[in-house]
């Protein structure tokens, strides 16, 4: 009975060894096995937050990068800061350039202009008490003087408006296209508030901490931590390691709690990015696991359920972690997709999906060989699309940028490397592609325009060489002698018009062309253009039709005359074979309509929506012969367009066409050549104060009641010579709104503007260009007096000093009717000797002149005490070099140089002179 019972126990034991030690054995096996995948994977889960964080903040900022030294290169800018040369820039340019960097994107908090000498030039939002201010001191100042190229700074706190903390991307701005010359330095801060909410959305979208240091270790953002301002931590080790260029996985300890910590750099910035998670939420799963084995180790299915359910909670965490990487990728502008070593796409972000569906029309959840094989045929070169593709499957360490062009002509390019892990083992691949159809076709624009410029200016070179050549190497009679003389004198006239083209184009792309408004009678116009055109062909008839009424409109006279000449010249070309040309000019409700019609070869329908482009010509066996530019129509619609005008026409092909163009009509000035100033105040009885006080110093005064009838007599009406303001108006368009229209538009931006207004904005009211703020109650005395500053009054006197009698006799014109004493002189020792009799309040000189030019005349009245304090405008045709412009400079009140004359400017910059303190 004993042995019975000791072989059942002795069994039992075995049994129980037998069953438990192996179950025992398989549950201790599988829980270590188990927490050293999940170790695994939170690690490779981590260090995949750390690495997508790092490309998120380069993209963002690099992408902020390329958007400033874009804005750095625009010509308009640069001009305004070559124009400035350090003392007077085009602020109304540099801001308007300001505020469009600054609404880019979201996060910048501020943008603003250095000049060569580090100094603020203007800041948005507007911070006036920085302005001028030294900033050479900044890690941006010395980050792009070292590279020369756009820098991403460390964290700092601004001191513009409201001092935010902003890591600032500075760009340079070169004076020339050698880039050798630093003009000023372009700089949009982004607000480490911003990279603040990356920080706190991933960290909601995954429960992932990330903390972001800038170059210096200098925390930037923390969710962990109450962020207390700049605070370096590059003692931590991982912040240390990635400052270091190292990426990994550590675990460290965050006060009391045990975390993991991925770090990586961020490429380019030398930014640290760290990713943390608690241990207590990473590896909750093992805890579980322990305790369900321990339940389950007697019954293997149940065992089965719990690995199956810890493979499921594994899968779900990747897939969650892939959902994360996938909304960072989505934020960026480009394609991007991963590709795994297989060749299968694993990963792609939006903007991918979107091309897809759009044009490329491959599937994003096949392989590189089958997203291949659907967009190589759309391309114009399916050979080398598909080379490329082999590199990327057959060499893994392949990296390369390549572009491809598609047969709708989109122009792709893509960017592909070997995506790598901590340890340099290969992961898969990235490819990433920019739709750059844009940049190429500014390429393909330049292309034709050199294409243009070298046949348009080859052509009349070529004569004006070969006749020249001819005169100088042959006797020949002197009625030869003359034709080829006539020749010459011709072609130089059509290159002269060919390059006036060209650069009148430029200067309305640029902004830079100034218009110089007065009524004039358009009919006049007209009947002078069609006589001349008349005489010049024998096979056209040009028939003009005018009305009785005059037709007034508010232009420049010049501009629009070339535009007429433009449609009639055109008119009689493509009319080859003669005929009646009519031209006609006609009232149509607010506007002046002026129309040249011709029954020549028409434009075909499918060529009529470029009509208007730049260097765009009907191709045809009729037109080809006739030759051009193409710029002519394309010249006529910005001149009509910066009228405030409108252009178009009617054309069938074979049966003629009909070119039109519309101005606002306009009445000439009854101001009997008295300055009319507008007063633009809602209070009646206010308003009948102001009209008092300025009409009793000789200026016609008118009075709108709101802001919008205020605008309305300003652009269709004749320009005032000043405004005066008040801020609070009835109707919709407030005194700030007034303002900026006004100075926004190019043939109103002269006219000085007095804000008279009850209510505070002195500084804001400078921002935007008034030139000069009274704060009511004021004074009769006050007003008159800053009115005569702004536009003198009678009593003060200029001299204006040229040797070309026209040149005074335009300057004085341009003068006259604002009760100005103006005064002549004909050379530099003329003008010296009326400066004896009697000291001008200002001086308009020229600098060549026989005899004692400009710079002698100059030279002379700083010698003398009496006359150093006189303004003087230097009004010049010479080419002058940087120094003579430096020496000016300190001698002259303004410079405008002849070949850019605008009576608007020409006034204001006397007005300014007067304005003066001696």
């Amino acid at each position: 009975m004993s042995r019975v019972i000791r072989s059942r126990w002795v069994l039992t034991a075995v049994l129980i060894v037998i069953g438990l030690v192996p179950v025992g054995i398989l549950a201790y096996l599988s829980t270590n096995m188990a927490a050293d995948a999940l170790r695994h994977r939170v690690d490779e889960s981590m260090q995949g937050s750390a690495a997508m964080s790092a490309l998120y903040i380069n993209e963002e900022l690099r992408g902020l990068a390329e958007v400033d030294e874009s804005f750095a290169n625009r010509p308009f800018l640069v001009q305004a800061l070559a124009d400035g040369e350090g003392t007077q820039y085009d602020h109304r340019q540099i801001r308007q350039t300001l505020l469009e960097l600054s609404k880019v994107r979201r996060g910048i908090g501020t943008a603003f202009l250095a000049d060569s000498n580090v100094r603020l030039v203007d800041i948005v939002p507007a911070t006036p008490a920085i302005v001028g201010k030294d900033f050479s001191y900044r890690d941006w100042y010395k980050g792009v003087t070292a590279s020369g190229t756009a820098y991403v700074s460390e964290a700092f706190r601004s001191r513009a408006t409201g001092k935010p903390f902003v890591v600032a991307i500075a760009a340079p701005v070169w004076a020339d296209s050698t880039r050798t010359r630093r003009s000023g330095i372009l700089v949009v801060a982004y607000t480490v508030s911003a990279i603040q909410q990356f920080a706190k959305r991933f960290e909601e979208a995954r429960g992932v901490s990330v903390t972001v240091t800038d170059q210096r270790g200098v925390v930037i953002a923390d969710p962990r931590a109450q962020w207390e301002g700049l605070v370096s931590r590059r003692h931590e080790p991982e912040i240390a390691a990635a400052l270091a260029g190292r990426s990994g996985v550590a675990e460290d300890t965050d006060g009391d709690e045990a975390v993991v910590a991925a770090y990586a750099p961020v490429p380019d910035l030398g930014w640290t990015v760290t990713a943390t998670i608690p241990n207590q939420t990473a590896f909750a799963a093992i805890g579980r696991l322990q305790w369900a084995v321990g339940i389950v180790s007697l019954l293997l299915a149940a065992f089965i359920v719990m690995k199956a359910w810890f493979v499921g909670r594994v899968v779900g965490q990747r897939q969650r972690a892939e959902d994360v990487m996938k909304s960072v990728l989505n934020s960026t502008r480009d394609g991007i997709a991963f590709l795994e070593p297989d060749g299968r796409i694993g990963l792609t972000n939006a903007t991918l999906e979107r091309m897809s569906e759009e044009f490329l029309k491959f599937r994003t959840d096949g392989s590189l060989e089958e997203a291949a094989a659907t967009v190589a045929d759309s391309t114009t070169d399916p050979k080398a699309f598909q080379a490329i593709i082999d590199k990327m499957a057959g060499e893994p360490e392949y990296v390369g940028v390549s572009e491809y062009e598609r047969l709708s002509g989109q122009a792709i390019r893509r960017y592909t490397a070997p995506v790598r892990d901590s340890s340099g083992s290969i992961l898969g691949r990235i490819s990433v592609l920019s739709d750059v159809t844009a940049e190429r076709e500014a390429e393909r624009m330049k292309s034709e325009l050199m294409a243009t410029v070298s046949h348009e200016l080859r052509t009349p070179l070529a004569s004006i060489l070969g006749f020249s050549e001819l005169l100088v190497t042959r006797e020949l009679d002197p009625e030869t002698r003359a034709r080829y003389l006539g020749t010459i004198h011709t072609e130089a006239q059509r290159l002269t018009a060919l390059i006036n083209d060209f650069l009148d184009l430029q200067r309305i792309e640029e902004g830079g062309l100034r218009l110089s408004l007065a009524p004039f009678e358009v009919g006049e116009l007209v009947r002078q253009e069609t006589d001349l055109f008349a005489a010049q062909s024998a096979t056209h008839t040009l028939e003009l039709e005018l009305p009785e009424e005059p037709l007034m409109v508010l232009a420049e006279h010049d501009r629009i005359a070339q535009v007429l000449a433009n449609l009639l010249s055109n008119a009689i070309k493509y009319s080859p074979e003669g005929g009646t040309v009519r031209v006609s000019a006609e009232s149509v409700e607010a506007a002046v309509r002026v129309s040249v019609t011709d029954s020549g070869l028409g434009i075909p329908t499918g060529d009529q929506r470029n009509i208007f482009a730049k260097f765009f010509r009907v191709d045809s066996s009729d037109t080809r012969q006739i030759g051009g530019t193409g710029l002519g129509l394309a010249l006529c619609r910005e001149i009509i367009e910066i009228h405030g005008g409108r252009i178009g026409f009617e054309s069938v092909q074979g049966e003629g066409s009909t070119f039109w163009f519309e101005l606002p009509a306009g009445a000439a000035s009854s101001s009997n050549g008295r300055p009319r100033l507008l007063v633009i105040e809602d209070d009646a009885d206010a308003a009948e104060l102001l009209v008092r006080y300025l009409a009793s110093d000789g200026y016609v005064v008118d009075v709108a009641r709101t802001g919008e009838e205020g605008l309305e007599r300003i652009q269709n009406g004749s320009p005032p010579a000043l405004i005066c303001l008040d801020i609070r108006l009835g109707g919709d368009v407030d005194g700030w709104e007034v303002l900026a229209r006004v100075k926004d538009a190019a043939h109103t931006a002269g006219i000085p503007v007095l804000v008279c207004t009850a209510y505070g904005g002195r500084e804001n009211a400078a921002v935007l260009g008034a030139a000069d703020f009274l704060s009511k109650p004021f004074t009769a005395r006050q007003l008159r007096e800053t009115v005569a500053r702004l536009l003198p009054a009678g009593g003060r006197s200029v001299l204006v000093v040229d040797d070309e009698e026209p040149v005074r006799r335009l300057v004085v014109e341009t003068l006259a009717g604002y009760g100005l004493e103006l005064r002549e002189a004909a050379d530099g020792d003329e003008a010296l000797d009326q400066i004896s009799e009697r000291v001008p309040d200002a001086l308009v000189l020229d600098l060549v002149m026989p005899r004692l030019d400009g710079f002698a005349v100059l030279e002379n009245l700083q010698a003398r005490p009496e006359t150093r304090s006189i303004p003087v405008v230097v009004l010049t045709a010479r080419n002058l070099s940087a120094a003579e412009k430096t020496w000016l400079r300190s001698r002259a009140h303004a410079l405008l140089e002849k070949n850019e004359y605008s009576a608007r400017e020409l006034r204001k910059l006397v007005v300014q002179a007067l304005g003066t303190p001696a």
